[in-house]
């Protein structure tokens, strides 16, 4: 009799630690599809410890960094620990939307363990939203948007829009091939720059024959300065940047860091492709001062730039036009406070508030991750010219200037960075408290 009651404590035991190595597998092939589509730490590790406990775990800890995943599973007074290695890096806030929705519905216990795995092998294989050439094309009218931006007019719009379009094409086919993402990158502005470069030049001399056929269109004069500066927006790692504010705020110093490094490596070599074709060009090109659009246009170029980067970032459809919205507001934002007399670095401060506010709004009312909203807000504001000024000033040697270009960009991106930073602090603090006050309640 005691034989076969240690026999089956036996059993029950081998079960239980099935069953941990089980949910643990599901947890973290989640929390690697999290990863993977460039969540912050954050929010992986919130929707790792969802899906473990709400697949019957008493406890769930993990410790997760953007190159992999700690996760210790508890139950039954068994455990289990593992360690997974994320290799790829990516952008798809489709996939991780999709996986969120996977947790909650566990929690709602519509999904059980076979119900999870299939769901998440469904995500993990899924296709973008959108398809390559809409992909490129909404990328290349995004940086068309940003030279109207700049101060652009029609011409420098048409040059961004072709050159922008081909940078986005040739980083699509060499992402493909599994190429170091910061060699990529260099390629890519590199590429971008030399065809702003090539056409900003070569539309002057058809100049005689565009005005005698078309004659209502303005002079093909475009500013070279504006066409190499919007053309290169596309490189821009703005997932990175607010990832990295996300986690700083959040206390997670190791994954803030990394992602802010990766971020500023990702800009160096955006400026490492420009230098290049710059300097050995040897074309003057200077940065002057240039009217800026008409309000409703500006709102309308802003509202387009975030739309486009929504759909390279993979926004499901229903939530694309949102996300646009978050970029024009905050745009119009920053811009109304600066009217009032603000400095750049205040009202880039006010405006990531206002993203903050925003992205948090609409992911409340659709039950969705702010992710979806903030991140393509975010872009419209990215101080381009300042950063086009100092690659500028460098290649010519002008290291004084380059310098105070350089700082000036830096603390219009703290300062936005800080606002959004701060009211994700401040909404996560809040979401905390009330989960403390539901459990005691309960209690």
């Amino acid at each position: 009799m005691h034989n076969e009651h240690d026999e089956m404590l036996l059993d029950q035991r081998r079960h239980v630690r099935a069953q941990l190595r089980e949910v643990l597998a599901i947890a973290l092939h989640a929390g690697k599809i999290m990863l993977e589509s460039g969540a912050n730490t954050a929010r992986t590790e919130d929707t790792v410890r969802r899906i473990g406990c709400g697949l019957g775990a008493e406890e769930l800890n993990s410790y997760v960094t953007p190159s992999g995943i700690i996760a210790s599973i508890h139950a039954h007074d068994e455990h289990r620990t593992r360690i997974l290695r994320i290799a790829a890096q990516g952008v798809d806030l489709s996939r991780m939307a999709a996986v969120v929705e996977v947790a909650a519905r566990i929690e709602r216990g519509e999904l059980d363990r076979s119900g999870t795995t299939d769901a998440l092998d469904q995500i993990a294989a899924q296709p973008r939203c959108y398809g390559r050439w809409i992909t490129t094309i909404a990328v290349a009218l995004a940086a068309a948007c940003f030279s109207v931006l700049f101060g652009g007019q029609l011409w420098e719009f048409l040059v961004v829009l072709v050159a922008a379009g081909l940078g986005q094409y040739v980083r699509e086919r060499l992402t493909r091939l599994g190429l170091n993402r910061l060699l990529i990158t260099a390629v890519v502005s590199g590429v971008a720059t030399f065809v702003a470069l090539i056409l900003a030049l070569g539309v002057p001399w058809l100049a005689p024959l565009l005005t005698a056929s078309l004659p209502w269109l303005p002079g093909p004069h475009p500013s070279v300065a504006i066409c190499v500066a919007a053309s290169a927006v596309l490189l821009v790692p703005g997932l990175l940047m607010v990832s990295s504010i996300s986690d700083l705020f959040r206390g997670d110093t190791l994954a803030g860091m990394a992602r802010a490094t990766m971020a500023l490596l990702t800009i160096f070599s955006i400026g490492i492709g420009m230098w290049m074709v710059l300097g050995a060009s040897g074309v003057p090109v200077s940065v002057g001062t240039t009217p800026q659009p008409d309000v409703p246009l500006a709102l309308l170029a802003a509202y387009l730039a975030a739309g486009g980067f929504a759909v390279l970032f993979d926004v499901p459809r229903r939530y694309i036009l949102f996300s646009a919205l978050v970029g024009a507001v905050a745009y119009g934002t920053r811009q109304l406070v600066m009217a009032q007399g603000m400095p750049p670095e205040g009202a880039a401060l006010v405006a990531g508030l206002m993203i903050g506010v925003c992205a948090e709004i609409l992911a409340r009312a659709f039950t969705v991750p702010t992710s979806l909203f903030s991140i393509p807000g975010f872009i419209p504001l990215v101080p381009g010219v300042l950063a086009f000024r100092t690659i500028l000033n460098y290649v010519n040697e002008d290291y004084t200037a380059g310098t105070a270009d350089f700082v000036r960009a830096a603390l219009i991106t703290i300062g936005l960075a800080a606002g959004l930073g701060t009211f994700a602090a401040m909404s996560h603090l809040g979401r905390r408290q009330r989960a403390d006050l539901v459990r005691a309640l309960r209690a």
